[in-house]
């Protein structure tokens, strides 16, 4: 009946689908309402008279009280398990009293329903989890960086109630969840390799990670790329970051959204990204990269210009498609800030949009 371990809070966990599905706020707000109830009229029994007190008993505990106050603790828990970024607290540390008290109201609802079969508490549970798990990958990412956003992060507090018990390893569960993939799934990835195990098949916490973070239904991938740059990126998160963090502007946007173009600021300098991508970051350029761009880490510099291309290169570069066309593919956020800074301050030769290939 214990659900203070991990483990024992995947009871029923179904695993195959996103956190954004197994958790629903109407069932975890049913079953706060539920347990407030029971603790409201069964733990003064339990612990002064043995008998339930009458209404106007003044060791009666009011349960919309009790409810209120564990659904906004879930509400916040709610929004660090779905959303990719969330703003903290003003007093962050407070977080860790609120997760306490939260363990021990699930602990109410394993009693009722397991002695008195009085409520059900499993969205709980599994709310609890995912809160649990984003700590976890937060810590350790945040455990390695170099403190340069220090405050930003959850996981840049030491929250004693939301520690990890196995802070080194990943379980195949966990990175079920955060993946949103089936256990089997995962398994298969394993036996394939894709995932680093050490000598005693262990699964080290970065190898897990940096698995984690290629999968589409990840909802932490930018805020974890934001804590460690070294992390894999695709095209989705690049071209989200380029909006958030730079003040370069978005020309084009294909209309089905795989790929959008932009502009350099205060210059003639465009490149076009893969949007939609969700496996790599692709950028395509119309100039030839020179050795100083090509240094940063970009990976796998092709010579598109004399290939027959998609409809979108010749609406997405100003006056058609431009005569020279080169792709790079870039591996992660540290890479694209590197290629960002180049673009942007260098002293490289102005390019100019080039004229329309004849037909």
């Amino acid at each position: 009946m214990a659900t203070f371990h991990f483990h024992d809070l995947l009871i029923n966990y179904p695993f195959g689908e996103a956190i954004s599905q197994v958790l629903n706020p109407q069932e975890i707000r049913q079953d706060i309402k539920d347990i407030a109830n029971f603790s409201t009229s069964n733990l003064p029994t339990v612990l002064y008279t043995g008998r339930h007190p009458r209404e106007d008993s003044n060791i009666r505990a009011n349960s919309t009280i009790v409810e209120e106050r564990f659904a906004s603790i879930a509400e916040r828990l709610y929004r660090f398990a779905v959303l990719d970024y969330v703003a903290l607290p003003e007093n962050p540390e407070l977080l860790d009293d609120d997760v306490l008290d939260f363990r021990a109201f699930v602990g109410f609802g394993a009693i009722a329903a397991e002695l008195y079969a009085a409520a059900s508490y499993k969205s709980l549970t599994h709310l609890l989890a995912v809160f649990l798990l984003r700590y976890k990958i937060e810590w350790i990412l945040c455990g390695e960086k170099d403190g340069s956003h220090r405050g930003v992060f959850l996981g840049e507090y030491d929250l004693s109630s939301a520690h990890p018990e196995v802070e080194q390893y990943f379980s195949i569960e966990e990175i079920a969840i955060a993946s949103g993939l089936k256990l089997e799934t995962v398994k298969n990835a394993l036996s394939r390799k894709e995932i680093p195990r050490d000598r005693l098949k262990r699964i080290p916490a970065r190898s897990a990670i940096t698995w984690i973070s290629r999968k589409e239904q990840l909802p932490w991938g930018i805020t974890c790329r934001f804590i460690d740059d070294r992390l894999p990126i695709n095209g989705q998160t690049a071209d989200a970051w380029l909006d958030v963090m730079t003040d370069w502007e978005r020309t084009y946007v294909e209309p089905q959204g795989s790929v959008s173009t932009w502009r350099v600021p205060r210059s003639n300098r465009y490149l076009m990204i893969n949007s939609g991508g969700r496996r790599k970051c692709i950028l395509t350029l119309p100039f030839e990269p020179d050795e100083g761009l090509l240094s940063l880490g970009v990976l796998g510099d092709v010579d598109r210009s004399h290939e027959s291309t998609s409809h979108f290169h010749d609406r997405g570069f100003p006056g058609g498609r431009p005569a020279k066309l080169w792709q790079v593919t870039v591996p992660s956020l540290r890479v694209l800030k590197a290629v960002v800074d180049h673009l942007a301050h260098l002293s490289l030769s102005i390019i100019l949009p080039s004229s329309v290939e004849e037909a």
